[in-house]
Parts: structure tokens; sequence; C-alpha cells
């Protein structure tokens, strides 16, 4: 009986110590991980109302990371983020060697009033993916991935902003550079019928519905009626870069038949690397319209009805 009671004590004994030795792991020094964390701002004088790109960059010797958590929640004065811009993990060597720039924000801000403008650091906590060696009593030797946290703090980046100069007539307020298109050239149409054209504008600065509204009013003269106008915006990242679109849709009809032209339509912006205002214009669009169509009772075919010129045209 004692026999089996040793037995017993000594297979619990390196059953303990094949669990106790299954968690023994061998990693280099943690302390030895180089960080720093940098803000930087595309320009640092800007126009009032211009925006301009803010990162965020990590510099480390160990560029995998797992995650980044912000420990003190962002401050800004003066200025509003409009945007965020796809950065995150974006990995590249440096000329230093052994260490990595890791960007792990971008976003784009509009500076709001002149004078200057902040945006505030604070401590980010990043954690890192270490490897680690794991000894296995029945595979060997392994290695793993063990977290391990780090803080860092970020500095406050500041930002001039200046007033624009005097505008010119008709000036939207917008201020980057910008293009104009719209979606048709041509138009044929029955009189009466509503038809929506759009006009489309794209460009590195802000379009919102802080954006003066462009003149549709001129260019729909009659016969042409303007209905109604919807605008809409948008704003995203192109290749990394921080774009506006404004889409103006325009509802119209005819009251006569005939053919006409809607003029192109003038857009006026402030260009901050050229220093003053531009001017462009959409194409011109021409509009054919026919005169309505009514099923004749006799033979069940569509004929034109034309108007008469003495006939009074209701709206």
């Amino acid at each position: 009986m004692s026999d089996m009671k040793r037995l017993f004590q000594l297979t619990m004994s390196l059953a303990m110590t094949i669990v106790l030795s299954c968690g023994t792991a061998y990693a280099d020094n943690d302390d030895d991980i180089y960080l720093e964390a940098k803000a930087s701002v595309s320009k640092t004088t800007v126009y009032n109302g211009e925006v301009f790109e803010y990162a965020i960059t990590l510099y480390t010797d160990n560029p995998n990371i797992g995650n980044v958590r912000y420990l003190d929640r962002p401050r800004t004065e003066n200025v509003r983020k409009v945007a965020d811009l796809p950065a995150y993990n974006n990995v590249r060597r440096t000329n230093r060697e052994g260490i990595y720039a890791v960007d792990i924000a971008s976003s784009a801000y509009v500076a709001e009033t002149k004078g200057s403008c902040s945006l505030y650091g604070g401590v980010i906590e990043v954690t890192f993916l270490v490897p680690t060696t794991v000894y296995d009593p029945f595979w060997g030797y392994m290695q793993r991935n063990r977290s391990v946290t780090r803080n860092v703090r970020l500095k406050d980046v500041k930002v001039k902003a200046k007033s624009l100069p005097k505008s010119d007539t008709g000036f939207s307020g917008a201020i980057g550079e910008f293009s104009i298109d719209i979606d048709a050239h041509s138009i044929e149409m029955d009189r009466g019928d509503q038809i929506v054209v759009s006009y489309v504008i794209t460009g590195s600065g802000l379009l919102s519905d802080d954006t003066a509204m462009p003149d549709f009013k001129s260019l729909f003269a009659s016969p042409l009626r303007l209905m109604s106008v919807t605008p809409s915006f948008s704003s995203y990242s192109m290749n990394g870069e921080f774009t506006s679109r404004a889409v103006y849709e325009c509802q119209f009809s005819a009251t006569e038949y005939g053919e006409y032209v809607i003029p192109p339509l003038k857009f006026t912006y402030f260009d901050p690397a050229a220093g003053r205002y531009k001017t462009i214009s959409s194409e011109e669009c021409t509009v054919s319209v026919s005169a309505p169509k009514r099923k004749s009772s006799s033979h069940g075919q569509y004929v034109y009805e034309p108007i008469q010129s003495n006939q009074t045209i209701q709206s």
C-alpha cells in the first residue's frame, strides 16, 4: 500500500512539474523599447477657413503595435475637425538605424478664426506585441507574442491663421483648389417635364452648408423654369488627402418648346497657394424641348400638339 502511495505522489509531482514548466518564459528586457511621439501639421500658417492636416507619428524600434489609446481627451482651440484621414499603422523606415515611424492618426482641421490656433497633446498609451520564448515540455521552445504597455506624452502644436484679402464679388467662401462639372451637356425633354441636372464641385477645401450657393436662378431664364435646388455635401480622403464635394441638383421644367442653352455656372473661391481669388466655370448645357404628346382617340397614335402663340401657359 505504501508503494502505491509513493507512486501516486511521484505521478502528481511529475504532473505539476510539467504544468509549471509550460508557463516558463524567457524574454528580452522590456525596458529596451524605444518610444517617442510627435505631432505635425501640413502648414504652420493658414488662412482663416483653410483646411490643414494634423498627424500623429510614433517613433519606435518595435513597429509591432497592438493597440493605441489616448488617456487624455483631445482638446483644440480655434480649430474644428472636419474629417479623419486613414493613416493607422502606416509603418516606414527612418534614416535612424533600427527606428521606425508609425503613423497612428491623421485628421483634417479648419481654422475658425484669425490668430493663434492650438491642438493640445496629452498622454498616449501604446501596447506593443513583444516576442517571447516559451518552453513546452512536449514541443520544446516556442515563440509567442505578449503585450507590453508604454505611455508617451505628445506635445502641443500651434497654427497661425491670417485673414483673407479683400474678397471679389461672388466669393463663395471656399478656400482651396476646386473644379466644377455638370452631369449632362445636352438634354432632350417634353414641354412640362421636370428634369434634374446636377452640378458637382470638388476640391481640397471645405464645402458645406456655410458655402454660398451659386446663382442658379440666372441660369434658368424663361421659358426654362427653375423649380428647386437640392444641395448635398460630403468630405472624404482621396489618396490620403482631404477632399470635399458639393452636389447641387437643379430641378427645372420648360414652358415652351424649342432649343435653349443653360449657360455655364460660375464658382469663385480663394486659392491659398496662389494667394488670390479664382473663378471657374462649368460647361454649358443645351436643352431641346419638344411639344407635348397626346394619344389620338381615333388611331391610338401619339401626335404632337404644339401650343399656339396666343395661348396662356399655366406654370
